[in-house]
């Protein structure tokens, strides 16, 4: 079951980070909401029960990814990390990227090549006069829930050329009950993820202890 383009972006910004979020849908609108408002407040918790998130921190200033969690495909240079993908899409992305060495293109390619990948490329060009294709009209995991009801579509992973059926359709009643009562939570998948050790804690911690002095230079 899935949706593509509901609103509610995963990717956000301010004056000199980046913040990419996927997992549970729950934990990233917490983090949506304290990127947004106060970060010298606790960030929220990177896992609940068997519920976690991944994330990734950008420092835009040195074009540096200061952060980043889960399992990656790095693509590197003479020891420099050129660019990092994530999710099943990854390796289609990472093979386009050694050809073009763009971004965009790269997932593109993976949203052709992968089933489980779509929705519009969305990113943030901070290098080359700020342009950017993010998601910012849709604040909670509730909305989006509301969006699958109306749009959603449930892919047979056996078969994915086979027509994608609406969740609207009577024969799968059942699962759309299950959307609308809550007992099913829209998240944005990963693929296979891994645990948060303390250690990977303290880097996190590291990173955003960063963003914090970033903002109190900035005021």
């Amino acid at each position: 079951m899935y949706i593509d383009n509901t609103g509610f972006g995963k990717l956000l910004q301010n004056e000199s980070f980046i913040i990419v979020l996927a997992g549970n849908g729950m934990l990233i609108e917490h983090w949506k909401n304290w990127f947004k408002s106060d970060i010298s407040k606790p960030s929220p918790d990177v896992e609940t029960g068997e519920a976690f998130l991944q994330v990734a921190i950008i420092n835009k200033d040195r074009n540096e990814l200061t952060f980043s969690s889960g399992e990656h495909l790095p693509l590197s240079e003479r020891c420099e990390l050129k660019a990092l993908f994530s999710g099943s899409g990854s390796k289609y992305a990472a093979h386009n990227w050694r050809e073009k060495q763009c971004a965009k293109e790269s997932i593109s390619a993976a949203i052709s090549a992968d089933c489980y990948t779509g929705g519009e490329v969305r990113f943030i060009d901070f290098n080359h006069g700020g342009k950017l294709n993010i998601e910012d009209t849709v604040n909670t995991i509730k909305e989006v829930n509301q969006t699958l009801l109306k749009r959603g579509l449930i892919m047979d992973t056996n078969n994915p050329g086979r027509k994608h059926r609406p969740l609207t359709n009577a024969e799968v009643e059942n699962i759309r009950n299950l959307v609308a009562n809550g007992d099913i939570t829209p998240s944005a998948p990963t693929g296979r993820s891994s645990p948060w050790t303390t250690e990977k804690r303290h880097q996190l911690d590291a990173a955003i202890d960063e963003m914090r002095r970033h903002q109190k230079e900035e005021c």
